[in-house]
């Protein structure tokens, strides 16, 4: 991996980061299941960190194409 893939990725994991708080209101806002049941995580939650987790990178990608078409 070059160093220039090395800033993508980094900026990429910040980006996704980023979404998160927002994908995570809004997909709970969105869907009923429990995460947590007696301490211990649900399949629900897993299924649902899975979901969200991917959404936040389709995010990441959207933003990182903007950035280079705003300097092209």
């Amino acid at each position: 991996m070059s160093d220039q893939d090395d800033e993508d990725l980094k900026l990429r994991d910040k980006l996704a980061a980023a979404a998160l708080p927002a994908l995570i209101h809004r997909y709970n806002d969105k869907v009923g299941t429990k995460w947590i049941v007696d301490g211990k995580p649900t399949t629900a939650f897993q299924e649902d960190a899975e979901n969200i987790a991917r959404m936040a990178y389709k995010i990441a990608d959207a933003m990182r194409k903007a950035r280079l078409q705003a300097f092209t």
